[in-house]
């Protein structure tokens, strides 16, 4: 029998085969087909899955989702829908409620600055309103109720940065131009508009509105408003001299917040009734009371802990334990609270508070016998006050200059 002939080897650097022994280069080429289509079948459906995946993330963001998420109290998560609404473009007439939610949203952060730029937006968005015979062929209707709103709280954050004259002209402008569906809303933006009017030493006109705001309030029964209106009338009489009708009037405020939970439009809950309980320490400690002040400061910060609070209510709490300590003798920690109650209000973009603490750290300077350091507070608090338009402030900053002096 013949000898088989072997299979010559390779040259080296030759490609290897493509088929194994016994499998014909065809058969390996419809299993490379068949290979490729498996791989292309794969890819295409995990792009699929990842599209489907993104298409779903944008129908679950979208304004019934901002708005569901706003009816049940999570500004944070209405918040950040709407900016993503608004960063692939809004539906049409809806920019105007989305930019007020990131206004609210960041609101409640303590954001002002940003709270100040959506509001500006949304104002911008809502437009003017059409005249009187114009209305019924408005393309979209002019929303009045939101513009109001936005209007006000535009004047609320100008107020929480010491901005007081603009303040005060956005809520002039909001009760100008009040619509019939603002209930006891209006009593929120009068109360506000007295907090500026006293600031800025205008003591009757801010009386009479706080008055009003309270009878508004209990006219339409919104106890949680008619509370704030009598907490605002007590910052008024503090403002005039008269701690003690101050302190009456806050009595009478924080039973009518305790006899109420729940949370509206114009605020409500352990986080409010902590700033009042507060507020009520301080005017105790004023007034000598430090056993009165010691209890009402640990209630306070207990109903703080209690709602969650932030630095919007940790900080005007510190200025109130920096005057009960102070009352009490302890000037070194009453320094310390001030001090820290300054760099957040600095942080927040709060001036006018910002002074107030830097008053209250001058004064425990005072007490703790520096009267170089306490100068230097003084003035940095009259400077800031009078920055402000406070004219009230300013005025308690120089009288504690003229004392040192």
């Amino acid at each position: 029998m013949q000898a088989r002939t072997p299979t010559p080897a390779p040259h080296p650097g030759a490609p290897a085969a493509r088929h194994h022994e016994g499998v014909t280069p065809l058969a390996q080429v419809r299993t490379d087909l068949l290979g490729a289509v498996a791989s292309f079948l794969v890819i295409t459906g995990t792009f699929a899955m990842l599209v489907r995946g993104i298409l779903i993330q944008r129908r679950a963001t979208t304004i019934d989702g901002v708005r569901a998420a706003a009816r049940r109290g999570d500004l944070a998560d209405a918040g950040r829908q709407a900016r993503a609404l608004l960063a692939r473009g809004a539906p049409v007439g809806t920019e105007a409620e989305l930019h007020h939610v990131v206004g609210r949203a960041a609101v409640t952060r303590g954001d002002l600055p940003a709270a100040a730029a959506a509001l500006a937006d949304a104002q911008v968005a809502l437009g003017q309103p059409p005249p009187a015979d114009a209305r019924m062929g408005h393309a979209v209707p002019y929303d009045a109720d939101r513009a109001f709103d936005v209007v006000a709280l535009r004047g609320l954050v100008a107020l929480q940065r010491g901005q007081l004259a603009e303040a005060d002209a956005a809520l002039a402008a909001a009760l100008a131009a009040t619509p019939e569906s603002a209930g006891s809303r209006v009593a929120t933006v009068r109360r506000h508009l007295a907090v500026v009017r006293a600031a800025r030493g205008e003591l009757d006109s801010a009386r009479s509105l706080a008055e009003l705001s309270r009878s508004w309030a209990a006219g339409h029964g919104d106890v949680v408003a008619e509370a704030h209106s009598l907490r605002t009338r007590s910052e008024v009489e503090e403002a005039a001299g008269d701690l003690a009708a101050a302190a009456r009037l806050l009595d009478d405020a924080i039973v009518l917040a305790r006899g109420t939970s729940r949370s509206t439009a114009n605020g409500g809950g352990p986080a409010e009734l902590a700033l009042m309980v507060g507020a009520r320490a301080r005017l105790a400690a004023e007034l000598g009371d430090d056993t009165t002040a010691a209890a009402a400061l640990d209630e306070a910060r207990s109903l703080g802990t209690a709602a969650g609070a932030g630095p919007a209510v940790a900080a005007p709490l510190a200025v109130t334990a920096s005057v009960v300590d102070r009352s009490a003798g302890r000037a070194a920690a009453a320094r310390d609270e001030a001090a820290a109650a300054a760099d957040r209000f600095a942080t927040m973009g709060m001036e006018e508070q910002r002074a107030r603490a830097e008053l209250e750290w001058g004064r425990a300077l005072v007490a703790l016998g520096e009267p170089t350091a306490a100068t230097a507070r003084f003035e940095a608090a009259a400077a800031r006050f009078e920055a402000c338009g406070a004219v009230m402030g300013a005025a308690a900053a120089r009288r504690e200059l003229t004392r040192l002096a």
